[in-house]
């Protein structure tokens, strides 16, 4: 196996360890913080905290990892991590500020995403890109398919508290994937380029289309990701019911994503981006009428399996890009209109929290952008 590969294998499996325990917790998150007596305000509020904080971060991480190496890097992260999981854990007996959680995760999430995107660019080639990110994007899912189950199960049954000390072991087990690569690869691209303004220009300019496509792709990924597990929650008053969402949005993304990953690598990128809008924008129009447990888990399948048809050759066409200029630099700028977008996203869902099904709608014309692309 060449270095490429095995590096590529080490970062699958810790991602998968990793994609595992924070499926037990991701989808739950706003949850929790609405069963602890949090208003639907504070957790929406939470999140915008973390983005903005997780942005801000974004522009020190290649310096950081200029002195001490991409994968040390990530391993930096791990206090940070621990950090937000104890004060999330501790949160039910104690008044932690929502704004210091919310630093600590954002914080973290920098100091991991970055360096993993570029280690990711760096150990692929643009003949398998479409293959590649198709791995990336499923083999967490895999992973972490009964996830959301089996964590909705565990704080129904146990509570929120076990269900953060099964995670805190699984982040543990996690490390020692990076453990290995780390002796395996001891002067692993230590001196990662260094963050200009120049090149941040350059690349608005010859990427201002795909800046707004990141804006629009985020404002309708957060609205699943969080609004949507937040009006299940309300709606059916459960929080198993959102840990059948979360499996279901799982099961069918691990499903469909090896199968685009390959299928991409052959057709045109763009006119799969394409097809997926049109059914994300009809998809997204119609959960405004989701109003009882089948029509919520329906729409829920298809969106698993529309956003997988558009993310994986979408990924791919910023991965590639990423080979063609500074990727170190590209990964740092792409955070900017991921942070735009989701922030904006979350401001307007604060405005509309009375009635969140109202952004539906919104989250699918934000692909109309993409039929343009």
């Amino acid at each position: 196996m060449d270095n490429k590969n095995q590096t590529l294998k080490y970062l699958f499996t810790m991602q998968s360890i990793q994609g595992f325990a924070f499926s037990l917790i991701g989808i739950f998150i706003p949850i929790y913080l609405i069963t602890l007596g949090y208003s639907v305000q504070i957790a929406i509020l939470y999140y915008i905290f973390h983005y903005s904080f997780l942005l801000f971060f974004s522009f020190f991480v290649l310096t950081i990892a200029r002195k001490i190496g991409l994968i040390q890097t990530i391993t930096l992260r791990l206090p940070f991590l621990f950090t937000y999981l104890i004060f999330l854990y501790l949160l039910e007996s104690t008044q932690i500020p929502i704004i210091i959680i919310a630093f600590f995760s954002g914080l973290e999430s920098a100091l991991y995403w970055i360096p993993s995107h570029i280690i990711f660019s760096r150990n692929t080639s643009s003949e398998n890109i479409g293959t590649q990110t198709g791995k990336l994007f499923a083999l967490p899912q895999i992973a972490g398919i009964f996830g959301p189950f089996i964590g909705g199960f565990t704080a129904v049954t146990f509570g929120f508290k076990p269900l953060l000390a099964i995670v805190f072991l699984f982040i543990l087990l996690s490390i020692i994937p990076l453990l290995i690569l780390k002796n395996k690869n001891k002067n692993f691209y230590n001196k990662p380029n260094k963050l200009k303004l120049s090149t941040s220009k350059k690349l608005f300019k010859n990427y201002k289309k795909y800046f707004f496509l990141e804006i629009f792709d985020n404002m309708a990924e957060e609205v699943g990701a969080i609004i949507w597990p937040i009006f299940v929650f309300q709606n059916l008053n459960s929080i198993q019911s959102v840990g059948y969402v979360g499996t279901i949005t799982g099961l069918c993304g691990a499903i469909f994503t090896l199968l685009i990953g390959k299928f991409s690598d052959k057709f045109n990128k763009k006119k799969l981006i394409k097809i997926a809008s049109l059914l994300l924008i009809f998809n997204w129009s119609v959960m405004y009428f989701a109003n009882n447990a089948l029509l919520i888990y329906i729409f829920t399948i298809f969106s698993g399996f529309f956003f997988t048809l558009l993310v994986v050759p979408y990924s791919a066409i910023f991965y590639r890009i990423s080979h063609k200029e500074n990727s170190d630099n590209f990964f740092v700028w792409r955070e900017i209109p991921i942070g735009i977008g989701r922030i904006l996203i979350l401001l307007i869902a604060l405005v509309l929290v009375s009635n969140l099904k109202l952004l539906f709608p919104i989250a699918g014309l934000a692909y109309i952008y993409f039929l343009f692309l």
